[in-house]
């Protein structure tokens, strides 16, 4: 006979990585560098 929590440690991936998690990572946008954003966001009082 088995209890509730062996059935639920027996449903847990070993690597706990899943295919949501692949498709997640391969749509990331790399953010453009810093002095792009700069441009965009002036901070009031800097040198552009």
């Amino acid at each position: 006979m088995t209890s509730p929590l062996d059935n639920y440690l027996a449903t847990v991936p070993a690597d706990k990585t899943s295919l949501t998690d692949d498709e997640r990572i391969e749509n990331i946008v790399p953010l453009p560098p810093p002095e792009h954003l700069i441009r965009f966001f002036p901070i009031q009082g800097t040198a552009v």
